[in-house]
């Protein structure tokens, strides 16, 4: 313990080394017990501000002023009401139906061939590369 420990400790938890934390308070007391006079006045100094802390007293407000709180304060708000349970239900279906159509997307997008719509043909040349699943056999402007 030296004197900068102890000025940080009187600091923080005053004057009263009862009050502050133990594994501190042995090396305090020693330092303290050694008269130096630089350590004793900050225990003074500690001491004469808690002292000064401890008669401060704060006046309780005017009823007045009370009654005016009181009277301006917002009135409590009622809680909104819980989704009811049907609507969370469709919104869970809703959800699924979503899901469900964004996988079809995925599938379908992945199940075409990835060639120029308007390939060297001239035409629509997709019509002939065909799918995965096998290329069309029937031509598409006869029917």
């Amino acid at each position: 313990m030296n004197p900068a420990r102890f000025r940080q400790l009187t600091d923080a938890y005053g004057g009263d080394l009862a009050r502050w934390p133990a594994p501190e308070r042995e090396a305090a007391q020693a330092l303290a017990s050694r008269g130096e006079p630089a350590v004793v006045r900050m225990l003074e100094d500690a001491a004469a501000l808690d002292a000064l802390l401890q008669a401060h007293r704060i006046r309780p407000p005017h009823a007045a002023l009370a009654s005016l709180i009181v009277a301006r304060a917002p009135l409590p708000r009622p809680a909104p009401a819980a989704i009811p349970r049907r609507w969370r239900w469709g919104l869970g279906f809703a959800g699924l139906g979503a899901a469900g159509a964004l996988a079809g997307v995925l599938v379908t997008a992945g199940a075409m061939p990835a060639v120029n719509p308007l390939g060297p043909l001239g035409e629509a040349s997709w019509m002939a590369a065909g799918t995965v699943f096998g290329t069309s056999t029937s031509d598409w402007s006869d029917n």
